[in-house]
């Protein structure tokens, strides 16, 4: 091995042996370089090397790397030994023997074209010819041709295709980060689209080095509500049922109609609704099958028709309002309950029959109170073969009718 305070001058007689054969400058610096800082590809490139009088033979080939990429060099010799030697990045020499394999590593953090020669002119005659050229580039930035679907819903798995991928490579739609990555090669992505509202999204890949390219080619699709089932299916007239609805992309702030009327929302999920169910519409039935709506805030919807049954609830009073009125008639009172239907209604005030009888729904109604002699009385009321009857529960007093009304 030739001493390294001889190595320069052996170099230039290499070189200078080098360009007469093959009438061509040399360049070749052995000055230990500053390392500069790159950011890193995450590929590492390994090629075996095999020296063999006299050549240099590097697999996979071309012996090439991208600034940012690791290098791996396995070096071996068939015959003789030799020292490979590169500008830059192999400067304290690799030495290489018969059957003996050694390596070294090193970071491309310079674009250029760093000549290789082999630092032992013992091995032969034919030792000026063990010269060729290690090839950086520049890292060149990603670009994306087109992404795959175009469209879809929150965890839509998507092909990105384009150029210059690298291992490591990021991927964000809109402002949000890709659920999952993975870099299938230098001209493919797949990566799942993250939760996010409907609307069109910028797709922007980058490279661990920072460069990036973006695509304005994905729109999510909020998919519509659906309905599986619902527990339990049915419930009182009087409402108060606590129903739990399933299904799948149930939106917060979702509605939900019972028998065309607004039910409480408790909770709401992607995949269920919790609720309590309204007073039922007012009916001649005993039993009233109600369609079920669940609208999302996107104005999507799904139904299921009769999904909820109301049982008639036994027939009681809760309150009149207002509790007097003129004995002249002509008071309109609301009174509360439950089990009201529309079959065979009426309300006698002190025996004597109310008007213009209205039930509003299974747990209200309406109704004129009728002339009578001032006093306490009680009001008894009868529906679908069934009376209640509240004692002392109205009082008639001589006050004009004009000043008693329903919610006054």
């Amino acid at each position: 091995m030739v001493p390294m305070r001889s190595l320069l001058c052996l170099l230039l007689l290499t070189a200078s042996a080098v360009a007469q054969e093959h009438h061509h400058h040399v360049a070749f610096s052995l000055e230990t370089p500053e390392p500069i800082l790159v950011a890193p590809t995450g590929v590492t490139r390994t090629y075996t090397l095999t020296a063999k009088q006299w050549a240099f033979t590097f697999t996979p080939a071309p012996f090439v790397a991208n600034v940012g990429d690791t290098v791996v060099i396995n070096g071996t010799s068939s015959d003789v030994q030799h020292i490979l030697l590169m500008d830059r990045y192999v400067l304290g020499g690799l030495k290489l023997d018969k059957g003996v394999t050694r390596s070294v590593t090193f970071t491309a953090d310079q674009a250029g074209m760093f000549l290789f020669i082999c630092n032992q002119s013992s091995c032969g005659a034919g030792h000026s010819t063990m010269q060729g050229n290690f090839v950086v580039t520049a890292a060149v930035a990603p670009t994306i041709s087109s992404v795959q679907p175009s469209s879809g819903p929150s965890g839509t798995t998507v092909t990105i295709t384009g150029t210059n991928f690298v291992s490591g490579a990021t991927v964000k739609f809109g402002t949000m980060a890709a659920s999952s990555t993975t870099v299938n090669s230098a001209t493919s992505i797949v990566a799942t689209a993250p939760v996010q509202d409907a609307g069109t999204v910028s797709v922007t890949v980058t490279n661990p080095d920072g460069q990036s390219a973006s695509f304005n080619s994905f729109t999510y699709v909020i998919p519509p509500p659906s309905i599986t089932s619902l527990s339990p299916s049915s419930g009182p007239s009087n409402g108060g049922t606590s129903v739990q609805i399933f299904g799948n992309n149930f939106q917060k702030s979702a509605s939900v109609m019972v028998g065309g009327k607004a039910a409480q929302v408790l909770a709401v999920s992607s995949s269920s609704i919790t609720l309590v169910t309204p007073v039922a519409i007012a009916s001649e039935q005993q039993t009233v099958a109600a369609d079920i709506v669940v609208k999302n805030p996107d104005g999507q919807s799904a139904s299921v028709t009769q999904g909820f049954h109301y049982t008639a609830a036994p027939l009681s009073f809760a309150s009149v309002t207002p509790g007097t009125g003129s004995n002249q008639a002509g008071t309109i009172v609301s009174i509360s309950g439950t089990g009201f239907t529309s079959a065979n209604a009426a309300v006698t005030f002190g025996g004597v029959a109310g008007t213009s009888l209205t039930v509003l729904d299974a747990a209200t109604l309406t109704v004129r109170v009728p002339a009578h002699a001032e006093g306490t009385v009680d009001v008894v009321v009868s529906m679908g073969g069934q009376t209640v009857t509240a004692r002392s529960a109205f009082t008639f007093d001589d006050t004009p009718a004009r000043r008693r009304t329903a919610g006054h």
